[in-house]
């Protein structure tokens, strides 16, 4: 026994992996024609829905009068839905209000798939009750009846409640478990067949050896005693399997609510598994080309771990010195950002200081006397203007005026933001 339940999952994975195989290797596109025949078809239109479940898997695409008289509606069916023997076709109401508002609604049958143009007969058709049928049955004669049998009924039941109530309560039950045989005598059907049939042999059997009888009596007494000295352990079997066999029927419920997400994602992916033998032709090359970065990459890897434990001193070092520099640095910036792009003026200074400090004279004193031919500029010029002039408050030039290019917008480099 503890074998058997070891081994069920592995059967539960191969159903499940046929499953996925044949979704995914079979065509669920197209549709087929099937013929239902009426014998009204009051309110069905051509173009009108035809259901399975309150689902729609069809339409109507012609409402003809065929040669028995009736009306045969062809319906237009999806191959998603399949249509077996023994299937069933009803008009149904869509609503109660107006009058083209119905629709064929299929059930599908247990019996073989049916092939194309395939024909429902009237046998198992319905049209819903009209509302001129019901109204043209209550003619005085049907109206005496009814009035004579409800006082019949009253007389019948009066003061009687309390029993028809029990009665009714104790009922329950048993029409349930009468209900449950006749609808296990009629799933049963052949097999019950089959069973009489080998009974009446059985018996046949019997009749022609009397003396054999008794024997077989006795063997089925021993059998039955044994069942029944058996009972507890069968009863423990059966509810151990229980599980075991509600497992499948879950995986395949899932598998089948899952067949259309599958279906769209083989839809979606077709195209790109016809690209993959080519993609594979140009990644393999790519892939040896790449060897040696990924064999460096894994050395890196491999490597790093070592080296960033040596520096955690370091950096729990620096944390405290990284607190106290931080509000220099942001208090520095503007300082920072003004030298940068005033460092060439600046150098220009220096290197002119240099040139007028270059000459001594015998004492070693810098020249005392400097020469300014006339005119004397006096006009003022601006930050930006590279001519000889007075310099206007702040006395600052524009960056790069000096080499005849003036850079105005240099406060936009700033790395400490725009002043």
């Amino acid at each position: 026994m503890i074998t058997r339940v070891r081994q069920r999952p592995a059967a539960v994975a191969l159903l499940l992996v046929a499953l996925v195989a044949v979704v995914l290797l079979t065509d669920h596109g197209g549709t087929h024609e099937v013929t239902a025949v009426f014998r009204q078809a009051n309110g069905l239109v051509t173009g009108g829905d035809v259901k399975a479940g309150g689902v729609r898997v069809g339409h109507i695409i012609a409402i003809d009068l065929g040669d028995d008289g009736l009306p045969h509606v062809k319906m237009e069916i999806d191959n998603d839905f399949a249509v077996r023997a023994g299937a069933h076709a009803d008009v149904r109401f869509t609503s109660v209000a107006g009058e083209i508002n119905r629709y064929v609604a299929l059930t599908a049958g247990t019996g073989a798939p049916v092939a194309d143009h395939a024909e429902i007969p009237v046998a198992r058709t319905d049209n819903p009750v009209e509302i001129d049928q019901v109204l043209s049955t209550l003619d005085p004669a049907t109206r005496r009846d009814v009035r004579s049998v409800l006082r019949d009924v009253d007389a019948a039941t009066r003061r009687r409640g309390p029993l028809i109530e029990r009665t009714l309560s104790r009922s329950a039950d048993a029409l349930e478990q009468v209900t449950e045989v006749v609808r296990q005598i009629r799933g049963d059907g052949d097999t019950l067949r089959q069973v009489v049939q080998d009974g009446h042999t059985t018996l046949t059997a019997l009749a022609a050896d009397p003396g054999g009888l008794g024997a077989t009596v006795t063997q089925l007494a021993e059998t039955l005693r044994t069942t029944g000295a058996r009972q507890r352990e069968l009863t423990q079997i059966t509810a151990r399997l229980a599980p075991g066999l509600r497992a499948p029927t879950r995986a395949l419920e899932t598998a089948d609510r899952a067949s259309g997400r599958l279906r769209a994602l083989v839809a979606e992916l077709r195209p790109s598994v016809a690209e993959l033998p080519g993609f594979a032709a140009d990644l393999q090359p790519a892939l040896h080309a790449g060897r040696p970065a990924l064999a460096s990459a894994r050395a890196l890897v491999t490597s790093a771990p070592a080296e960033l434990r040596r520096v955690l001193p370091l950096l729990r070092t620096a944390k405290p010195v990284l607190h106290t520099l931080d509000p220099v640095l942001r208090d520095t910036a503007p300082m920072l950002d003004q030298l940068r792009t005033r460092l060439p003026d600046a150098f220009a200074f220096l290197s002119g200081w240099a040139d007028f400090g270059s000459n001594y004279d015998a004492n070693g004193h810098l020249a005392r006397v400097g020469l300014v031919f006339p005119p004397a500029p006096v006009n003022t010029i601006g930050p930006s203007d590279p001519g000889a002039g007075q310099l206007s408050p702040p006395f600052l030039r524009t960056p790069g005026v000096l080499e005849g290019e003036p850079w105005t917008t240099f406060e936009q480099s700033f790395v400490g933001g725009t002043p």
